[in-house]
């Protein structure tokens, strides 16, 4: 017998006999299995926080007579008279109305840390009310987001010393704030008149500071691009050194603060 390339031929006597070439097994491939796609991975509560404040940021980028305030590391806008003279008496009126000495959400052994007076002013006021549509129309932000108005008067003397709007996750108000709507996004501060001297506005990390003047709107943003919160700020109401300031505050959550009723009687 003689072995050749794919053929086995095999010698009788004289004769030789030629069998049929080998033929291989047909080769069935398995069948290709697709892999499923990849979940997207689930995006950070910081991410979808920045994603946000990014239509917020276009928003004012694109309203007439917002102006940014040229800071790095401090994301500030000026809005000008934005109330109008009459609203902003009618405004001062409720708070004198409603004025109790300002609270704290974390204790401290300052006692001089707040000595402002403030109070929640409801919306079923037709003139909060329609002061509150305009601001979430300005920012962009469903009302559900905001929390109640609040109204702050200072007197000669009184201030509110270096803090931050945003919530300190290590502090034990923490924990009823995350189902409360949340962490503070964006301030929005009017100021209704302007003192005789002192009352401004500082931000001491940003080096930044704004003299009250009527009917202006001041606002920021708590968090940095990356939706992280910025300790940039971190501000405070200087004391007022003559006359009477009063300003509101307006702030913002991540998600609908549980406080909103729609008829804003639901405070903290």
């Amino acid at each position: 017998m003689r072995k050749e390339e794919g053929v086995i031929t095999t010698r009788v006597n004289a004769g030789t006999i030629t069998a049929s070439p080998k033929v291989a097994a047909p080769t069935v491939a398995a069948p290709k299995v697709e892999a499923a796609p990849a979940a997207p991975a689930a995006r950070s509560e910081a991410a979808l926080r920045a994603e946000s404040a990014a239509a917020v940021r276009a928003r004012l980028a694109a309203t007439p007579g917002v102006a940014r305030i040229p800071k790095d590391r401090l994301e500030a806008y000026v809005v000008p008279h934005f109330l109008s003279e009459e609203e902003c008496e009618g405004l001062m009126r409720l708070i004198d109305a409603g004025k109790v000495p300002s609270g704290l959400l974390a204790p401290t052994a300052d006692p001089e840390f707040r000595t402002s007076e403030s109070c929640n002013l409801s919306p079923a006021d037709p003139l909060v009310g329609g002061l509150e549509a305009r601001l979430n129309k300005l920012m962009g932000i469903e009302p559900q987001f905001g929390e109640t108005v609040q109204g702050q008067r200072y007197a000669v003397g009184q201030q509110f010393k270096p803090h931050h709007d945003f919530f300190h996750t290590t502090e034990a108000y923490w924990k009823e704030q995350q189902t409360r709507g949340g962490q503070r996004t964006w301030t929005v501060m009017a100021f209704l008149n302007k003192p005789d001297a002192g009352g401004q506005t500082a931000f001491p990390k940003a080096g930044l500071k704004i003299t009250p003047a009527p009917a202006h709107l001041l606002i920021w943003n708590n968090l940095d691009v990356n939706g992280e919160l910025n300790d940039f700020s971190l501000h405070q109401g200087m004391p007022v050194e003559a006359g009477v300031k009063y300003v509101l505050t307006k702030w913002y959550r991540e998600r609908p603060w549980n406080g909103f009723t729609g008829a804003g009687l639901a405070y903290y």
